[in-house]
């Protein structure tokens, strides 16, 4: 393929996984985020909004297409650099194993570590910190996951089963990471635990189809391209 039907095919494959993500969030994590709201204006000393919740959602959606597209590109332009590299016999399956890093380095990991809240959920006067960690998690993660698909190519053809040793580095490797970097310090829960709890399941089960439907889609669109 070449480098535009490449990164065309990101393109669209990550607006079709922002597209799948913002809709399961209208669907399901929105209600909840209302709630929240709802239960926190009742709170004293809460700020008023500066927007409605409907021009609130339609930025939530608008965000969410930005971010699929974005990362969408990022993936393509990543695989079309280093697809050989990629641990896998066939295009699908190299194209499966950087789907699964990215969907454990990105989303997965970091949401283990400091997991989404709704509002209602955390002080104002920690956010500085609370970002500060995220991206240094970020970061780490990245750099681990990248370790432990390089082992994964480098043991491949030489030892079977290279695949179960690169997923034991990459748990090795993020242990220390996990353990040692500081927790964000405990918010001021003013929601039912349940709706905590129920807002950070359907946040990381939103991730986890934003990223299934980009792999997905971005195998269909280079097997069409592939095919013109």
């Amino acid at each position: 393929m070449t480098i535009g039907q490449n990164v065309k095919a990101a393109l669209l494959a990550g607006l079709a996984g922002g597209a799948v993500l913002a809709l399961f969030s209208l669907v399901f994590t929105t209600p909840l985020i209302d709630q929240a709201i709802e239960l926190e204006q009742g709170q004293p000393g809460t700020v008023e909004e500066g927007f409605s919740r409907g021009v609130m959602k339609l930025g939530m959606v608008l965000g969410f297409i930005i971010y699929g597209v974005f990362l969408g590109i990022l993936f393509g332009s990543v695989y079309g650099l280093f697809d050989t590299l990629l641990p896998g016999q066939s295009d699908k399956s190299r194209i499966a194993v950087l789907a699964a890093a990215a969907y454990w380095a990105v989303s997965l990991f970091p949401f283990l570590k400091y997991p989404a809240n709704p509002p209602g959920v955390g002080g104002l006067e920690t956010i500085q910190f609370r970002q500060t960690t995220y991206l240094v998690l970020l970061g780490l993660s990245l750099a681990t996951t990248v370790m432990s698909l390089a082992l994964m190519r480098k043991l491949r053809g030489i030892r079977p089963g290279s695949w179960i040793v690169g997923v034991g580095f990459a748990a090795l490797l993020a242990a220390p990471v996990y353990f040692f970097l500081p927790p964000h310090p405990a918010p001021p829960v003013t929601v039912p635990v349940s709706l905590l709890w129920g807002f950070r399941a359907l946040s990381i089960a939103g991730l986890t189809l934003f990223w299934l439907a980009l792999a997905v889609a971005f195998m269909f669109l280079r097997r069409r391209s592939a095919a013109t």
